[in-house]
């Protein structure tokens, strides 16, 4: 029995108890604590399912199909993430990601989309679209971000999403995407954003550390650089990011990291696939809870690698859950080379344990018992 039924049979026992029907009164053995859980259902997965639980992929349709359970039932990936061609009303969503976390099987799956608002939502077309960063921002009143922020949780919630990848923390980015280039105001605004995710249960990512609003060129078509000294980065584009995150709970929100070169910190890999880039991150923020690559499959990164190399780079420099949007081509060609580099060692187990517990840990807070268990 994998651990997603157990915990199921756990809770059940727990509440037949609570509620004085246990058979003869006898008190049960109370269930272990969610750390050891988390923990046992480590070590129990295969190779396969290590592989499939550090990656979260798109797909491709709007209802259940063939490509899609293959992904679920012999990759076992850990999440998707839902784009326009996805969505086609509310109704269809529910059905599409209620048959995906039924196909899921062990683990329930995070479901993600991009609903930042402004130009960039895209549930638009069956929930409100929140008004762009920029625009709550204008409004001086950090509140603003909260309640969008709780509003759109519960929409997303109604269809079956549990994660998602707002707000942007990142100073001035082009698109109407950022609050403000002021770090005081973002890290405001994020943080109310945060809040409001928060108290209406739905898990929020912080992106793009340590901040991508300087680059001066777009990372979907090629390697961007911003050429900054460590300190000008600690003291404006990481702001953010570290008073939001700072006495947070690690289980409320994941951080993506971009992929925009920093000399000052690495001169050789972009930001998803240094490892002093992730050093600098749990560092400086102190932060314990998944980090989340963007899609890997964007021009930053093919320029240099293929979607298998860097899937196995940010694994081994950092990142708990790799992003791959696109091509299932890609998909196949990351879930077989981190299955090599997990038997072979070029991930060492104890990076693998320790980005899986961070990930089946955030599900336990947030996703909870697969339909199956």
């Amino acid at each position: 029995m994998r651990y997603w039924q157990r915990l199921g049979a756990a809770l059940l026992t727990a509440a037949m108890l609570f509620c004085g029907c246990a058979r003869g009164g006898a008190p049960a053995e109370p269930p272990p604590p969610p750390k050891d859980r988390v923990a046992a259902a480590v070590r129990e997965m295969t190779t396969a399912e290590k592989a499939g639980q550090l990656m979260m992929v798109g797909v491709y349709g709007e209802e259940m199909n063939e490509d899609i359970a293959f992904l679920l039932n012999e990759y076992h990936i850990g999440g998707v993430i839902l784009f326009d061609r996805n969505i086609g009303s509310a109704g269809q969503v529910r059905d599409l990601t209620s048959a995906m976390q039924k196909t899921a099987g062990d683990w329930p799956l995070l479901v993600a989309i991009d609903e930042e608002g402004g130009l960039v939502a895209r549930g638009r077309d069956v929930i409100p679209a929140p008004p762009s960063a920029a625009d709550i921002g204008a409004g001086k009143d950090p509140a603003l971000a909260r309640d969008w922020a709780a509003r759109t949780a519960k929409e997303l919630k109604s269809l079956g999403v549990n994660l998602n990848f707002a707000p942007v923390a990142d100073l001035g980015l082009a698109g109407d995407r950022s609050y403000s280039d002021e770090p005081e105001t973002v890290a405001a605004f994020a943080g109310a954003a945060a809040d409001g995710y928060a108290a209406a249960g739905l898990l929020c990512t912080l992106k793009h550390f340590p901040g991508i609003g300087k680059g001066e060129a777009d990372t979907h078509l090629g390697r961007v650089t911003v050429d900054i000294d460590l300190d000008e980065l600690r003291a404006e584009d990481m702001r953010p990011f570290r008073e939001v995150l700072r006495g947070r709970r690690s289980e409320e929100v994941f951080v993506m990291v971009g992929h925009v070169d920093y000399p000052a910190v690495d001169g050789d890999n972009p930001a998803s696939l240094s490892p002093k880039v992730y050093e600098l991150l749990r560092q400086e923020t102190g932060f314990d809870g998944v980090v989340v690559t963007d899609d890997l499959c964007m021009g930053a990164v093919t320029d240099q690698f293929s979607a298998a190399e860097a899937a196995v780079q940010a694994v081994r420099a950092g990142a708990d859950l790799t992003l791959i949007c696109h091509e299932y081509e890609d998909m196949n060609a990351a879930h077989r080379a981190l299955c090599r580099a997990i038997e072979d060692g070029t991930i060492p187990a104890a990076r693998v344990d320790e980005a899986l517990t961070r990930v089946l840990r955030a599900k336990a807070a947030h996703v909870g018992v697969s339909p199956a268990g």
